[in-house]
């Protein structure tokens, strides 16, 4: 097949003309009509597989893509008129400038456009939706005022008798803290223009219950029985709180605690008691933890419980030369204890250097010199 290719009779093969040999085994060298020179490999040439350097196939790519966009400019989609391309997306696709009739332009692409999913900038949603809630039975100030309904000093001054008629409390839920009501028209605003301003025909209800009814009955034309069976017909009495009496328990004794006078309220809303120890020391403690039993000294009771449990008696034990006798009685924090040593000196040790063996016998961490006792 490499005999077929001669480099010395300037073959063509599509856009390659052999110039020479190669020096790659199997390979011929070749220039693109362009003017590239590149080493082809032979079969490739022989079996038109290659034709070119690559400049046919970009040149076949930039007439495609000229062909595809002329063949949307100038089409309609809808609203949209196709003005020309402006590149592509990031998906590869191409993009293009459209003009809405209202004026506005926008960037589409092409599945956007030919599937129909995009038929104007925005502006056809918009008038369909208005469409659908347009009332051609009111006028055009009626529609106004439903917009914006304080404009019409008739409806502040409905609102403002409906709330003192209620005592500004909700009708449903007895909710009276205020900041919260809305003015309700049990038959709608809409449906019944002649109970618009009727004091009767409207209810103070708080936001949570005004929001519930609606999710209930729907948001229109809702009727007078609506409000009837959402409150069951029956208004209920607003929810008064009780507070709970307070009792003054200065004087009285819990634990090892004396309760002195009241001290203010903590941030919980728990009274406070400064109340004197048995130890001498006093201390602000809640009423509720005086009376769970929660707090019963001003905490030296329970270190001495704590120094309890952990005490351990070392009487009679050794550690190295040293004999435990007893707990040192000068010691009130009973830690320290005497010992004798094998060599009969007496001394005072603390519980801790016995036990991690720090003091061995009646000489260590007092000088250098080592106990020379030999016991026998």
């Amino acid at each position: 097949m490499a005999a077929d290719v001669s480099p010395t009779t300037g073959q063509q093969y599509y856009r390659w003309k052999t110039n020479g040999h190669s020096e790659k085994k199997g390979y011929v060298q070749c220039q693109c009509e362009c003017g590239t020179v590149r080493d082809v490999s032979v079969s490739n040439l022989v079996g038109g597989r290659s034709r070119s350097c690559g400049c046919l196939q970009k040149e076949a790519a930039r007439k495609q893509g000229l062909n595809s966009a002329k063949h949307l400019t100038g089409k309609r989609f809808g609203r949209l008129l196709v003005i020309e391309r402006v590149g592509s997306d990031k998906n590869k696709q191409a993009l293009w400038l459209c003009r809405c009739d209202c004026g506005v332009e926008k960037s589409l692409n092409t599945n956007v456009l030919e599937m129909g999913t995009t038929q104007s900038c925005g502006c056809l949603r918009s008038d369909l939706a208005r469409e659908r809630r347009f009332n051609p039975d009111i006028t055009d100030e009626e529609r106004a005022l439903s917009r914006n309904r304080d404009l019409d000093p008739r409806n502040v001054e409905w609102r403002t008798e409906v709330y003192e008629r209620d005592e500004f409390m909700c009708q449903h839920c007895g909710d009276a803290n205020g900041g919260n009501l809305v003015a309700h028209h049990k038959n709608a605003f809409t449906a019944f223009p002649d109970d618009r301003h009727s004091v009767d025909n409207g209810v103070t209800l708080c936001e949570v219950c005004h929001k519930r009814f609606h999710e209930l009955y729907g948001g229109r034309d809702n009727t007078v029985e609506q409000w009837e069976d959402f409150s069951g017909g029956v208004i209920p009495i607003r929810r008064v709180r009780v507070k709970r009496k307070e009792y003054d328990i200065s004087g009285k004794t819990f634990g090892f605690l004396k309760v002195l006078r009241r001290d203010g309220i903590a941030k919980d809303n728990h009274v406070l008691y400064r109340c004197l120890c048995v130890c001498g020391k006093e201390s602000v403690v809640s009423g509720s933890s005086l009376k769970k039993g929660e707090a019963r000294s001003c905490g030296c009771k329970k270190k001495e419980l704590i120094r309890l449990a952990k005490f351990d008696d070392l009487t009679g034990r050794r550690f190295g030369k040293l004999r435990v006798l007893g707990l040192d009685e000068a010691d009130e924090g009973r830690t320290k204890w005497v010992c004798v040593c094998d060599c009969e000196n007496y001394r005072t040790v603390h519980r801790t250097q016995l036990i991690q063996g720090k003091v061995l016998d009646c000489q260590s961490q007092k000088n250098d010199n080592i106990c020379d006792f030999r016991s026998a």
